[in-house]
């Protein structure tokens, strides 16, 4: 199994490198339009059962809290995720990992 997806990758990398390299691949939409379409894929394998995610489809609990409700068990968890959501779209307006070499103010 480690060879065949060596050789995947491999196979993949050389198709990257022929069309001018990663900034080339991302910059046409080739790599978004291929990340997609894998993430497509691997959704439609766990609808229909083809791949096992424990605990979503297979073994799920029925009772399973909201989002709602796990925050008011703990409600420095809201804080917690808000300010990440801001760190997070300040990464991706300032440049992703460029951000954390730069000083900035908000």
């Amino acid at each position: 199994m480690t060879d065949r997806i060596e050789l995947a990758v491999i196979e993949y990398l050389k198709r990257i490198e022929e069309m001018g390299g990663a900034l080339v691949a991302l910059e046409s939409g080739w790599l978004g339009a291929e990340l997609e379409r894998e993430a497509f894929q691997q959704q439609q394998a766990i609808e229909t059962s083809e791949k096992v995610v424990v605990g979503v489809n297979r073994f799920a609990s029925e009772a399973r809290p909201g989002f709602e409700e796990v925050l008011a068990r703990n409600p420095c968890w809201r804080e917690t995720l808000v300010w990440k959501g801001i760190r997070l779209g300040a990464y991706r307006r300032y440049g992703g990992v460029a951000m954390g070499t730069k000083s900035t103010s908000y």
